[in-house]
């Protein structure tokens, strides 16, 4: 199964969910700010990469895990990827997306506006990890949530 993250930026919400998923960062507490800015992929993604998905890694149950960012376009992309897939013979069990950015607090979306579209870098990203570290028990819970979803799909 390949399991999708998606968040708007490919920077922040999508990262965290998907180095959660992948035993990067911890479930059993909550990461802290230098965890979360140490993370690969955090803050990293440049504008051209939006909407292509990039391989994370493989979890502990050779699912591959990917994010992508479908920036403003993603109540259209989401079904368009699924339908995409579909048609290109992959079985809808296959797959499984999951939205990060719903976990995403003012001070992200502020430090992620700052980092990745100003480039403030230096304001952003610092501002970006605290807004992970506030909503981190969100993240958790969509991580844990998609393995559930995971396991009842698997046969």
């Amino acid at each position: 199964m390949k399991i999708i993250y998606h968040c708007y930026g490919q920077a922040h919400s999508s990262i965290t969910a998907a180095n959660i998923h992948l035993g990067r960062l911890p479930r059993e507490r909550r990461a802290t700010v230098a965890e979360i800015q140490r993370q690969p992929g955090f803050d990293q993604t440049q504008p051209h990469e939006l909407g292509t998905p990039r391989l994370m890694g493989v979890d502990g149950s050779g699912h591959e895990v990917y994010v992508i960012g479908l920036a403003g376009g993603r109540r259209s992309l989401e079904p368009a990827l699924q339908q995409f897939l579909e048609e290109s013979g992959v079985a809808p069990e296959r797959f499984l997306f999951a939205n990060a950015l719903q976990h995403a607090g003012l001070p992200m979306r502020i430090g992620g506006y700052a980092s990745r579209r100003l480039g403030l870098v230096w304001l952003g990203r610092p501002l970006s990890a605290l807004g992970v570290y506030l909503k981190y028990p969100r993240f958790v819970a969509l991580v844990e949530s998609i393995d559930s979803a995971v396991r009842h799909r698997s046969p």
